[in-house]
């Protein structure tokens, strides 16, 4: 057996026992008969009536609380049901008063996730004579069935061809067939419907919302309120809490419980669920509350509502920028001064002012005679972001030299935090021709066509000096 199915009968057997019974209806509406066809006069025997056009099948079951939901069509719900009746406009079957001849052929039906029937095959019948059987084949059998799922019938003194023991009563019959005379029939087209009758609890609202509190406890209510009472039987359902962002403990104080109605009684009825407060800086935080196990009632709209802790804690201060300063490079030039330019840049809009110092100090650029050594403080405002510049002379010369170098550092920084990197190098890049070599170095070897030119040379100044030698 399917373990909904137990869960479902042992719910039954307890609501039983205590007193309580049915009070959950489900309501059945066929589409109208779409062929009709009745017995030929005289007839002699069994349930001499016409089936009338127009009409269709109409009926009803009871349990003692909504079906479970998702059930599949192949689904028996037969043990769930306490009492049914249906009829096809001329005949009605029905489970009260109990009758020797009455069969139930089985209730299938499928549901949605609030237990809502979707789908159906219900077949019930009686035999003709009124007799508890046994019966043998061709006994008359009248026939109404309940179906969504495909197209349905009924039949008057129809010729029972097999009978088979269904849901542990024997002599049901299983196999119908029809006799041209004695046989009234009706078919209607797929379709259906389905209705449930029952008290549905709504909560008041959907998503609730209460800022958490700094500090101690407070209560978030939710309200749940049955759109009408049950006339004779007490009505009941089971709730829980379920973390979403929000954890219990810590957000929340988790809670399950059950509510209850009285006969003839809809008060509105509250859940409270106990908020935690602190002084965290967090995002808003939610949690649900879920609906089940609904007795004596069904599923509403929606079995869930949101609970939504709202933040009232500062958010934590934004970390102040970092600053960064680049490097800079510049010709010297051969007279005058010109002016290198460094850059400082924030890593992010800050929220107070930002103020620094910067200096500069030698490197193998010597201060006065390479560049004008210098100070200065460069400032943000609040919400300023752009990228502050400042400027150190370079000497121009013509002195042939390598290139040469200064540093700028960044102190006293305030609003700011030290960056990749807080020191710059200036470097000063010579334009004044190859620098002659540093003194003790390696001089340089003349190629091979150097030798031969000055080889050359000497060979013909030493031939000059001889000819003006020569006497006359």
């Amino acid at each position: 057996m399917k373990r909904w199915m137990r869960a479902a009968q042992a719910a039954l057997a307890l609501a039983f026992g205590s007193g309580a019974h049915a009070d959950v209806t489900y309501y059945f509406t066929s589409p109208l008969y779409q062929t009709v066809t009745n017995y030929t006069p005289p007839c002699s025997t069994g349930t001499c009536t016409n089936l009338q056009t127009g009409a269709g099948i109409n009926g009803w079951f009871r349990t003692a609380s909504p079906l479970p939901p998702n059930l599949l069509l192949s689904d028996d719900i037969t043990p769930l049901v306490t009492s049914w009746s249906f009829s096809n406009g001329s005949l009605g079957l029905s489970s009260q008063p109990v009758r020797p001849d009455i069969r139930v052929h089985g209730f299938k039906a499928a549901t949605d996730a609030q237990g809502n029937i979707v789908q159906s095959i219900i077949t019930v019948s009686r035999w003709a004579d009124g007799a508890a059987g046994p019966h043998a084949t061709d006994a008359l059998v009248d026939t109404i069935s309940a179906n969504t799922h495909g197209s349905g019938s009924t039949m008057l003194n129809a010729l029972c061809k097999g009978t088979a023991t269904v849901g542990g009563v024997g002599d049901t019959c299983i196999m119908f067939g029809t006799h041209a005379n004695i046989t009234s029939q009706a078919t209607y087209p797929a379709g259906g419907t389905w209705t449930l009758d029952a008290p549905r609890p709504a909560f008041s609202a959907t998503a609730l919302s209460a800022t958490e509190g700094f500090a101690g406890t407070k209560v978030l209510v939710f309200t749940v309120t049955p759109d009408k009472p049950s006339a004779t039987v007490p009505m009941s359902l089971d709730w829980r809490t379920v973390d979403g962002t929000a954890s219990a403990g810590s957000d929340y104080t988790a809670g399950t419980g059950t509510l209850t109605w009285p006969p003839g009684n809809r008060d509105p009825q509250r859940i409270e669920v106990t908020l935690h407060g602190d002084t965290t800086p967090e995002a808003d935080e939610s949690f649900t509350i879920e609906l089940s196990h609904f007795i004596g009632m069904a599923p509403g709209a929606t079995t869930q509502a949101t609970g939504t802790i709202l933040n009232d804690d500062a958010p934590a201060p934004a970390p102040p920028p970092t600053v960064t300063l680049g490097n800079a490079t510049l010709a010297e030039g051969h007279a005058g001064t010109s002016l290198m330019t460094f850059t400082a840049t924030l890593s992010s809009t800050p929220t107070a002012a930002v103020t620094l110092q910067w200096g500069t100090a030698n490197g193998t650029a010597t201060a006065g005679s390479d560049y004008t050594a210098a100070t200065g403080t460069l400032q943000w405002d609040a919400g300023d972001d752009l990228a502050k510049t400042f400027t150190v002379a370079i000497h121009g010369d013509t002195t042939p030299e390598a290139d040469e170098s200064f540093t700028v550092a960044l102190s006293h920084l305030a609003g700011a935090t030290a960056g990749a990197s807080t020191t710059g190098t200036g470097t000063i890049t010579n334009d004044d021709g190859t620098p002659p070599p540093a003194p003790g170095g390696v001089q340089p070897v003349p190629t091979l066509s150097e030798w031969a030119v000055i080889t050359l040379s000497a060979a013909l100044a030493l031939a000059a000096a001889l000819l003006r030698r020569r006497p006359a």
